[in-house]
Parts: C-alpha cells; sequence; structure tokens
C-alpha cells in the first residue's frame, strides 16, 4: 500500500500495524498552515500512535504510548515474514544485541523499504531527505522533518 511512496512509516512489528507518519505528502497535497491530529490504536494490549502533523512546515511528531504488548515477539512476527526477512528485521532491531527485551517497533522508509531501529539507543537519523529526532522514555516520541538539500 505505501511501496514507493515518498514517506517515512513506523511498524507495530507484533501485529504488523503500518502507520503513514505523513511527512512526506506531495507538495500538491500541501495546504498552506494546515496542521492535523490523530490518534490510532493498534488493538488491546497494543500500542496508541498520537500524530500530530504540521503540513506547511512538513513536520510531523509521532507520539507512542506503550501498550501491555509492547516488546517484540519473534514468534507472532513469524506469521508476517519469511526467515530470510525476519533474520534483516532482527538485525535492525538488535533482538539478540544489548537490549534484554526490545520494544516491537521500528521505522520504515516506504520509497526505499530499508528498515531503522527505534530501540533506545538510537537518537537520531537522516534518511534521505529527512531529519528524525528520536526520544525514548516511558514513551517514544519520534519527530520527523522534511528538510531536502538543494
Amino acid at each position: 500500500m505505501y511501496r514507493g511512496k515518498d514517506d517515512l512509516g513506523i511498524i507495530s512489528l507484533n501485529n504488523w500495524y503500518v502507520l503513514d507518519m505523513g511527512v512526506g505528502k506531495d507538495t500538491d497535497e500541501t495546504i498552506s498552515g494546515q496542521n492535523s491530529s490523530r490518534i490510532t490504536a493498534t488493538g488491546e494490549g497494543g500500542c496508541i500512535f498520537h500524530v500530530d502533523l504540521n503540513q506547511a512546515r512538513r513536520i510531523s511528531e509521532v507520539r507512542i504510548e506503550y501498550g501491555e504488548e509492547n516488546y517484540f515477539d519473534a514468534d507472532k512476527v513469524r506469521g508476517y515474514l519469511c526467515q530470510t526477512c525476519l533474520d534483516k528485521l532482527l538485525d535492525v532491531i538488535d533482538g539478540y544485541g544489548d537490549a534484554e527485551c526490545p520494544i516491537g517497533l521500528c521505522m520504515i522508509d516506504f520509497q526505499t523499504q530499508e528498515l531503522y531501529s527505534l530501540q533506545e539507543q538510537y537518537v537520531t537519523y537522516y534518511i534521505r531527505d529527512y531529519y528524525v529526532k528520536i526520544e525514548s522514555g516511558e514513551e517514544k516520541i519520534v519527530t520527523a522533518v522534511y528538510a531536502p538539500i538543494k
């Protein structure tokens, strides 16, 4: 659905919910000065996503409240992915690295299909024309800014 789209997203891995951050909307779709907010939940025990989007400035802030099932569960994810893809995902989220219980979230660049970890040790990314800041705590805040170099 999002493949090839010039935008970023967040994937809730345990139930494979995909959130479009909305920061990369085409200029034609952007209305000057338009702001929007939305709340999305991934179901019982899942995460709640609070998205604040400033389309004129192309900034998206996603505040994530963790549910009871916020830790990565490889058994659940096996149902969605082949073993090769699961191995790649485990490398991205550091599933067997320093984190004993990695969170069940990652970020995706829809255009390149590249995955990025949202574990606590990561604080910033430069993804193509996007700057992403990640704050971790009781809730996670992911802020993406479209900032092309011209």
